[in-house]
């Protein structure tokens, strides 16, 4: 964990996870029909040391410094007699290091939980870069489907509806719902077509506006949201971000915590 990578980082990992990276730990049971992997990062509030120079991506208020922690969600799904897919057996994976860091404890665990007899490795992200262009590459030679969770863009629309027609007024309600249920249905060239129709008079929603309509071309190929549920996909990354909210904030962020570098890790 902290910052280092190699074999320091790999010392964190578990016993387990290690044997999962030589190709001696697999699983019993026959093949999983898919594993799914998520991740994301959330913070934890640190004391600052006497001298210590503070990282550009940490935030700073008094004499507490927001360290990233970055966790990992691994998962088998099945999909029941309805059509409707259902979380297994959750394992996860945590490091205050950096984003290689990070996959090379979330590959280890995968590995360790069958991802290379599975028949599907499911990549479920927000599209943050670091996960969109790293974390794929931690599964090449393998069947792989990544989707952008569903909350991530449904949110860009409300944004630029409050930008655009004012927050909390019928137009931006009305604007934005029509073109989430687009999104649902899959039409993602559709939503994209009607927000480069929109003439946004403030720089700050015009910046907004060209900034969504990148995320939303970077991402289109994996928001077919409609093919995705008829398939029993999950298309929400809840499990990840009950992860956040289990894992880290319940522990380290109750009222007056703060953490020291030697012991947060631990935790």
């Amino acid at each position: 964990i902290t910052e280092a990578v190699g074999h320091e980082a790999q010392a964190w990992m578990t016993a387990r996870q290690q044997r999962a990276l030589a190709g001696l730990e697999k699983p019993e049971g026959p093949p999983l029909q898919r594993l799914y992997v998520e991740a994301d990062g959330t913070t934890v509030p640190m004391r600052v040391a006497k001298g210590a120079k503070r990282a550009s991506d940490q935030r700073v208020q008094g004499k507490v410094e927001y360290k990233e922690v970055k966790l990992g969600a691994i998962f088998e799904a099945t999909i029941d007699e309805s059509g409707k897919p259902q979380a297994g057996t959750k394992s996860y994976t945590g490091t205050f290091g950096d984003a290689e860091s990070c996959i090379r404890q979330v590959r280890a665990e995968a590995k360790a939980r069958g991802a290379d007899e599975a028949g599907e490795i499911v990549l479920l992200s927000d599209g943050a870069e670091w996960l969109q262009k790293r974390l794929p590459e931690a599964f090449q030679g393998q069947k792989v489907k990544s989707i952008l969770d569903w909350c991530h863009p449904s949110e860009r629309l409300t944004q630029i509806a409050h930008r655009l027609f004012g927050e909390g007024t019928p137009a931006a309600e009305a604007w934005a719902d029509r073109l989430r249920d687009l999104l649902y249905e899959g039409k993602t060239l559709q939503v994209i077509a009607e927000i480069e129709k929109l003439k946004p008079k403030t720089k700050d929603s015009q910046q907004y506006v060209r900034q969504a309509l990148g995320y939303l071309r970077d991402n289109d190929y994996r928001m077919n949201y409609a093919e995705l549920r008829a398939q029993g996909y999950f298309i929400g990354s809840g499990i990840i971000e009950s992860a956040c909210k289990h894992i880290v904030n319940e522990r380290f962020k109750r009222s007056g915590m703060r953490w020291s570098k030697n012991h947060a890790p631990n935790l």
